[in-house]
């Protein structure tokens, strides 16, 4: 999920100790301003390494998507350097650049750019897409998609009393018609609606307010699947400093369903479905001295498939690490002395990806979430176009079909992916560049680089060039996890036993084989003129799996035996003195993440 738990991790910690957010602002400020990253190669995706750009605490880096685009991501430095250098086992080198702060401005900003540009284009596609299924719902007689945000709040056999009270103050601030006089509009818009140019879009939005009103005028309550059923670690009581922040949480809720109210704004459906939400939420935890949160897992989330579930083991290890934090989060957010809806919205958040890996350890399969996820709970709302005939349909599914193809030609054509021509080094390399004026970019530099010239589109010889043409000021390495952690067993227990023990994958005390990684017996990332003889002991040791592979595949769906090949083919470079495999980890513990640190 992207370290979804590293960044709860870190957010919480620095909301929760003062000491730890001081530590990390002062790393920030010693860490370089602008910077080149080179990740080491490793099985997977990565067989050439992968290249990176840091602007002070932030690091912009382009990925391969799964329908071959390339993916502008960006991450705080902490959670880059968790995926890459922990998780994923790399060795990373930062090239510090000498550039004014203006320039890094302006690098910013224009990575800043690109990478909401990006988002609205596959958003806009997103959009287009639900548009064709809502199109085709009504052809076939069948109920639309469910709506997000739709699902959080249900009618009750008896008005809520959370809600009752803030239809109240909705009718004290806003007069006794207001409420019907909304509705009634939004009715009238919905009877006339024909789908037109800007697609279902505002349809979507209209009924969602829809929702929204009648969930303040009816009194609805929190639907149950809308709930998150809370995980032991925030189960006691809450305090009275939590009770009272509750109470102020949903005061600011209560204001933010006013301000809404009042709003013009055509997107304001949604928010104020979960601002109600909230603030019965709240208001019930104040009330009854019980956290009450909403899911933000409910009504999405893939499961995953069988080859890619966290094992019981390390969802375990995972959800105690989380527990402690987010149960001291719990008591800073909840008790801050000004209400603050976007660390609220991190407790939600948290609670829920602690209860996922509870339920890992269970043996269930752990979800994925967004990163910037909050409560969406989602329900089929029930619509008839009858503004719009059969034809005007038909119409308007052949354009929402036409208007998706055209959507995904040009996604395809600004983001295509191109292994030599269009990858992670030379997308980055572009938009670095695009920052200044063609003749400025040498004296912002000290050099221009061409992207893709030579061998440049490979990222260990990009970074090479840029450490020799480039004015860098230093160039600091973040060792890999399993490096550091060698090099400490190594300071505790020094000797051959030791080092033995650990050259190997079955004797080795910090990794454990992975199926994912290959079949592999012995480490060459450590060594170099052994390296070959290594290799020819990995690729035995891969021959002999393959044989057990080919025994298990019928009950094991040839996992071992795919393992085993990739391991063969892996220990293939090793043969003339190349390493790319060094194994990876599903765990990493939160203690090894914030050293060496640039």
């Amino acid at each position: 999920m992207r370290d979804l738990r590293q960044l709860l991790c870190a957010a919480l910690l620095a909301g929760a100790a003062p000491a730890l957010a001081d530590e990390a602002r002062a790393l920030a400020d010693e860490a370089p301003t602008l910077g080149w990253i080179h990740a080491e190669a490793n099985t997977g995706g990565s067989s050439a390494g992968h290249l990176a750009l840091r602007v002070g605490d932030v690091v912009y880096h382009v990925q391969q998507s799964g329908d071959g685009l390339l993916e502008l991501n960006r991450d705080e430095w902490h959670t880059f350097r968790h995926l890459y250098a922990g998780l994923q086992n790399r060795t990373l080198a930062v090239a510090a650049l000498e550039v004014s702060a203006a320039d890094v401005e302006r690098v910013e900003a224009r990575l800043a750019r690109a990478f909401v540009a990006q988002r609205a284009e596959l958003a806009r596609r997103e959009r287009l897409a639900l548009d064709v299924r809502w199109l085709e719902a009504w052809r076939d007689g069948a109920a639309p998609p469910p709506l997000a945000g739709a699902g959080l709040l249900a009618p009750a056999p008896t008005p809520d009393p959370q809600a009752e009270a803030l239809r109240g103050r909705v009718r004290a601030a806003h007069g006794e018609a207001r409420l019907a006089r909304e509705r009634a509009r939004v009715e009238a818009a919905l009877a006339g609606f024909v789908p037109g140019a800007d697609g279902l879009e505002p349809l979507r939005e209209a009924l969602l307010l829809r929702e929204a009103l009648a969930a303040l005028a009816e009194g609805f309550t929190l639907a149950e699947d809308a709930l998150l059923p809370v995980p032991e670690a925030l189960a006691a009581p809450l305090s009275a400093a939590e009770r009272a922040g509750a109470a102020r949480l949903a005061a600011a809720q209560e204001r933010a369903v006013l301000e809404l109210l009042a709003s013009r704004r055509p997107d304001r459906g949604r928010a104020l479905l979960l601002a109600i939400a909230r603030h019965q939420a709240l208001a019930r935890s104040a009330a009854s001295g019980r956290l009450v949160l909403l899911d933000a897992y409910a009504g999405r989330g893939e499961r995953p498939p069988a080859g890619e579930r966290v094992s019981r083991d390390t969802a375990a290890r995972i959800a105690a690490e989380l527990a402690p934090l987010v149960r001291e989060g719990r008591a800073r957010v909840l008790a801050g002395t000004e209400p603050d809806e976007a660390r609220y919205n991190l407790l939600e958040v948290g609670a829920g990806v602690l209860r996922e890996f509870e339920a890992g350890a269970r043996g269930a399969p752990v979800r994925k979430l967004p990163r910037r996820a909050t409560p969406a709970a989602a329900r089929p709302v029930a619509f008839s176009p009858g503004g719009a005939d059969a034809s005007a349909l038909a119409r308007a599914r052949r354009a929402a079909r036409h208007a998706l193809a055209a959507q995904e030609e040009r996604i395809h054509a600004a983001y295509r992916y191109g292994v030599l021509d269009r990858n992670c080094v030379t997308e980055l390399a572009r938009l670095l560049n695009d920052a200044f004026p063609p003749d400025e970019v040498a004296r912002a530099l000290g050099a221009s680089l061409e992207p893709g010239a030579g061998l440049t589109f490979i990222p260990f010889a990009f970074f090479d060039a840029a450490k020799g043409r480039l004015r860098v000021a230093d160039v600091a390495e973040v060792p890999s996890h399993r490096e550091r952690e060698l090099a400490r067993r190594l300071d505790a227990a020094p000797g051959l036993a030791t080092r033995l023990a650990e050259a190997t994958t079955l004797g080795s005390a910090i990794y454990a084989p992975r199926l994912r990684d290959g079949r592999f017996l012995l480490f060459t990332d450590g060594v170099f003129w052994r390296r070959p003889l290594y290799g020819l002991a990995n690729l035995g040791f891969a021959a002999a799996s393959g044989a057990v592979g080919v025994l298990a595949a019928p009950f094991d769906g040839a996992a071992r035996l795919r393992a085993a090949a990739s391991g063969a083919w892996y220990s293939l470079p090793e043969l003339v003195f190349v390493n790319i495999r060094k194994g990876t980890f599903a765990y990493v513990p939160h203690e090894a993440r914030g050293a060496d640190s640039p």
